[in-house]
């Protein structure tokens, strides 16, 4: 049995983070793949904007609603969704609103689309209220979740804490209490009026009125998504939530992955392994690079096909593929030495999966298989 199948035996998030480029959003398709294969019921979220996880399943697209990937041969299920930032972020807004028509006064402003998907960690947000909405449903055995790039993964783990920031921050609450929204206001001054009205000549006299108004009725719905934040924070700090870093060999890429394992601890949660994607293998030996070109050179014109090529093309063709030969061991060596020096830093606790570098991109259901095999060891 393979590490990271250890590591799904007793999990029930798997919180998939890495650079962008490295094959994360394929090591998240291929993870739910292997638990369905096994006999869940997997699901796999994706928070990427590029959207790549549709076409690593074989689909057309992915989106809020959650749909069922055809697999053949599963003893389980796979089931696939793509956030939706404002879906999510409108079920928020209905869920911690005191009655529909408050939520209907906020979904209408003009403010709140900018607001829902462009506030400084609602995209985080979103995404933890969906993958907690999901886990606590009881649907599926495993959750799967596929963040984006490095610098996004962290702000998932701290997004609430930026985004309460940003709504009690002066400014905002300044905002809320200049337009006459704010509890227990008594007047407007003098100072706060002249500045409205100038700032009202650029952008209208209802702007800032519109805005403070969307801003108080907000921050109305704040202890509710506190709430849930702090419950979505205790989930991804479970015990059965594991966080499985994905990399490439590259020696700069392997560094930030070191890094950001440090980063990780600092947060209180769980990483459950590393896989190292697109790692060239060592092939081991080969008389031909010790030898003189001819050599080569002969070998190849005893198996041409005739006529055989004239000895000069024969002779080129020979110093390519020495040339290649040497460079890819040379990649070989540098690979295992990056991985080496990240097992090293990792300690035995954490396990590192190293996948071999394919011919081509993986964007089949056959292509997900075939990395099962090197993932898993199936």
């Amino acid at each position: 049995m393979s590490t990271l199948d250890r590591l799904l035996e007793d999990t029930r998030v798997v919180v998939s983070v890495g650079s962008g480029g490295v094959g994360k959003t394929t090591t998240a398709a291929i993870t739910a793949m292997h638990a369905a294969m096994r006999g869940k019921r997997a699901l796999v979220m994706t928070v990427d904007p590029a959207r790549r996880l549709a076409n690593s399943l074989g689909i057309e697209g992915l989106g809020h609603e959650i749909q069922r990937i055809p697999l053949p041969n599963a003893e389980g299920e796979l089931w696939a969704t793509m956030l939706d930032m404002k879906n999510t972020f409108d079920g928020i807004v209905e869920r911690y609103s005191k009655d529909e028509e408050s939520a209907q006064r906020i979904l209408d402003n003009r403010f709140y689309h900018h607001f829902s998907t462009s506030l400084a960690g609602s995209q985080e947000l979103s995404a933890s209220e969906r993958l907690f909405e999901v886990v606590e449903s009881g649907q599926f055995d495993l959750v799967v979740l596929d963040t984006p790039p490095t610098s996004n993964a962290l702000d998932f783990l701290d997004a609430p804490v930026r985004f309460f920031e940003a709504l009690e921050s002066p400014a905002i609450q300044w905002v809320i209490a200049a337009t006459g929204f704010a509890r227990g206001k008594g007047f407007i001054g003098m100072g706060t009026q002249l500045v409205l009205k100038t700032l009202g000549r650029f952008t209208g006299q209802d702007f800032f009125q519109e805005l403070g108004e969307f801003l108080f009725h907000f921050s109305g719905l704040l202890d509710g998504i506190r709430d849930r934040s702090d419950a979505t924070q205790l989930l991804l700090r479970a015990p059965d939530t594991r966080f499985v870093i994905v990399t490439t060999p590259d020696p700069s890429t392997v560094d930030e992955s070191m890094g950001f394992r440090k980063r990780l601890d600092a947060f209180g949660v769980h990483v459950g392994g590393v896989v190292v994607n697109r790692a060239h293998q060592n092939f081991g030996h080969n008389d031909y690079t010790e030898q003189p070109i001819n050599v080569l050179t002969d070998a190849l014109a005893a198996d041409a096909p005739e006529p055989a090529p004239d000895r000069a093309r024969l002779t080129r063709l020979a110093s390519a593929m020495l040339d290649n030969t040497r460079a890819f061991k040379a990649l070989a060596a540098r690979d295992d030495e990056a991985i080496a020096a990240l097992r090293e830093s990792l300690g035995e606790e954490t396990p590192v999966v190293r996948v071999p570098m394919y011919a081509t991109d993986v964007h089949t259901i056959n292509g997900l298989l075939r990395m099962r095999a090197d993932l898993f060891g199936e």
